[in-house]
């Protein structure tokens, strides 16, 4: 377990003096902001592989691509759709600490596509993605998680922390 007060000691005109600082504040924000940060970066990756998908999707109702927009007129009562992956949205809630990932309001037909309609067969592209790829998103977050360990408690039984002296080399 960490210790919650961080001890200095400190030498004045021959006393010691010793101060306890609290760091159990700047630890609890520390661990929320890189949950926060580890949650936005899964929201990107997950949000450029279905915007991908999407532009595959949508690349038989055009003729031609740029590099990230779809160009030329797609065939007649079609949808246009020039940056596919724009309809995607994600939210990092603060309070909660969770994130949401859809479709934008101005993407109506977003969850047609994603559920499905009587007119348009189920894709379920947000949610196949997100399971085919739940270990990267472990992996992107857990970069993230490991940055809590870099200031681990002071462990006497370790081995690392123990004195060197009286070995002879």
């Amino acid at each position: 377990m960490l210790p919650n007060k961080k001890i200095k000691i400190q030498k004045k005109s021959g006393a010691y003096d010793l101060t306890f600082e609290d760091t159990i504040d700047a630890a609890n924000y520390t661990m929320k902001e890189l949950t926060r940060a580890a949650l936005r970066d899964s929201a990107k990756y997950i949000r450029r592989l279905v915007g991908d998908q999407l532009k595959d999707f949508y690349a038989v109702n055009y003729i031609g691509f740029s590099r990230r927009r779809l160009i030329n007129a797609p065939r007649a009562g079609k949808l246009i759709r020039k940056y596919p992956g724009s309809a995607l949205q994600y939210w990092v809630r603060k309070k909660e600490s969770d994130l949401q990932i859809g479709f934008k309001q101005s993407a109506w037909y977003g969850m047609n596509q994603e559920l499905g309609d009587k007119g348009q067969p189920r894709l379920g592209i947000l949610r196949t993605t997100t399971y085919n790829n739940i270990s990267k998103l472990r992996e992107i977050q857990g970069q993230y998680l490991d940055k809590m360990n870099v200031g681990q408690a002071f462990d006497p039984g370790n081995d690392e922390y123990k004195s060197q002296e009286g070995v002879e080399e």
